[in-house]
């Protein structure tokens, strides 16, 4: 896949409805898949033990935001635009420049073993990555 790119260079035009719903479902959004012997519905991404241990918080020029899987939500945690502050935070100031920033939390109470949740979190990066690429849109990552 030769048109996977990292880039800083976005645009300023805040992503529409639609490309944040589709960029938010391929992080963390809820499979029509349903595990057969449990009975519940899969995430988009793999889980070591189906622990699902992550949280997606998004930022954009109205807000700090978390996503909610099951209703495929967004609710308003912070108002204000605070990408600066966040980009100041985590040491990476390009990130201040994105429109729409995606922050990928990890719960430790649900899951014991740090290296899963770095594995389900490179499944979220990658799922961002290939979305962005399908909607024509520049996306990066940065760890904090």
């Amino acid at each position: 896949m030769t048109e996977r790119r990292s880039s800083h260079d976005w645009s300023e035009t805040p992503l529409t409805r639609q490309e944040t719903s589709q960029i938010l479902w391929s992080a963390y959004g809820i499979s029509y898949l349903k595990d057969l012997t449990a009975g519940w519905r899969h995430h988009v991404v793999p889980s070591a033990h189906g622990r699902y241990p992550l949280k997606i918080w998004m930022a954009n020029s109205t807000g700090v935001y978390v996503y909610d899987y099951w209703s495929h939500r967004i609710y308003l945690k912070i108002d204000g635009d605070k990408r600066v502050e966040i980009a100041e935070a985590a040491g990476e100031n390009w990130m201040a420049s994105a429109p729409t920033m995606l922050i990928v939390v990890w719960n430790s109470s649900r899951l014991e073993r740090q290296d899963w949740a770095y594995t389900e979190a490179g499944f979220v990066i990658q799922n961002v990555h290939l979305e962005s690429i399908a909607w024509g849109l520049a996306a990066d990552w940065a760890k904090v």
